[in-house]
C-alpha cells in the first residue's frame, strides 16, 4: 500500500491533491504531458480535460534488489546489470533473479555484454567458489587467503579440461595436456620444506613423475621479471630439475610439445 492508496489511513492528507501533471522527458515526447484533476481546462488540442481522481491514476514503482526479491514473482522483471563487476554477481544470482519473472524478464546492460557472458564461466560460480563441504571440512591454506584473485575472478578462459585459465596461452598448454591424455592440475598449491609456497601454473605427471610447469609471459613487465627471478630460484632450491618452461612467442605450440613428447 501506498501514501496515494486512499484506503491508508496514515496518509490521508494526501488525499487532498487536486490536480498533477506528469510530463515526458522523451526527445520525441517533450510536449506529451498528461494531467489528472480538476482545473486544468483544455489540452494542446483544445479538449476539455475530464476530472479524475488522483488516487485512481497513480501507482508507484520500485526497484529491488534480487536478495530481496526472492520468494516473490513478478509478471515482468527488469534486472539491471552494471558494467563494474562486482563479488556479488554469481551465475545463482542471475539465475534466481531470471526466475522473478512469470511472463517476461528484461536484461539491461551498461556498455557492453561483457559482464553477462562472464557469469556463464564455471569460475563466475558463487556455490563453487565457498571455502566448506557437506561431508568433510578441508579449509584453504592461510596464504591462498592473501592472494588476489585466488577465487578465479580473473580465471574466464574455458579450457577442453575442467580449469578456466588466464590467459590465452595456458589455454593452448591445458588443451595440448588434455589432447596428450597428459594428467594435470591447474594452480595447486605446492610447498617447499621451509614452509614457503607457490602456484605452479600446471601440476603435470609424467610417467608417475610430478613436474611443475611454468609459463613466462611477461618479461617486458619489471615487478614481472622481478617475481619470476624470485620464483625461479625458489624452484631450484626445493625442486630441483622438477621445473618445466615455457615463454610467451610464436613458437609456444612447438616447445609445449616438445615438453610433453620429451617426457612421455
Amino acid at each position: 500500500m501506498h501514501p496515494f492508496d486512499s484506503k491508508n489511513k496514515r496518509y490521508n492528507f494526501i488525499s487532498t491533491i487536486e490536480r498533477f501533471q506528469v510530463a515526458f522527458s522523451n526527445k520525441n515526447r517533450q510536449k506529451l504531458r498528461y494531467n489528472y484533476g480538476r482545473e486544468y481546462g483544455r489540452n494542446d488540442k483544445g479538449w476539455y480535460l475530464p476530472e479524475q481522481k488522483v488516487q485512481e491514476n497513480l501507482e508507484l514503482a520500485y526497484a529491488i534488489s534480487v536478495h530481496k526479491s526472492q520468494g516473490s514473482e513478478f509478471d515482468y522483471v527488469y534486472i539491471v546489470i552494471p558494467k563494474r563487476d562486482s563479488h556479488l554477481l554469481s551465475m545463482e544470482l542471475l539465475y534466481t533473479a531470471i526466475t522473478r519473472a512469470q511472463k517476461k524478464v528484461t536484461i539491461l546492460l551498461q556498455e557492453d555484454i561483457g559482464t553477462l557472458t562472464a557469469l556463464g564461466h564455471l569460475e563466475k560460480s558463487a556455490v563453487r567458489r565457498i571455502n566448506s563441504s557437506v561431508f568433510a571440512f578441508n579449509p584453504l591454506p592461510e596464504e591462498l587467503l592473501y592472494i588476489q584473485n585466488w577465487y578465479a575472478d580473473e580465471k574466464k578462459l574455458a579450457t577442453l579440461s575442467e580449469y578456466f585459465v588466464r590467459s590465452k596461452s595456458e589455454v593452448i598448454i591445458a588443451n595440448m595436456l588434455v589432447s596428450e591424455e597428459v594428467p594435470f592440475v591447474y594452480e595447486e598449491p605446492l610447498y617447499a620444506p621451509d614452509g614457503t609456497m607457490f602456484l605452479p601454473d600446471f601440476t603435470v605427471k609424467f610417467r608417475g613423475e610430478t613436474y611443475y610447469w611454468e609459463h613466462v609471459g611477461r618479461l617486458d613487465l619489471p615487478d614481472y621479471r622481478a617475481h619470476w627471478e624470485i620464483k625461479e630460484k625458489w624452484y631450484e632450491k626445493n625442486f630441483p630439475g622438477k621445473l618445466l618452461i615455457t615463454y610467451e612467442g610464436k613458437d609456444l605450440s612447438t616447445a609445449a610439445m616438445d615438453i610433453i613428447k620429451g617426457h612421455k
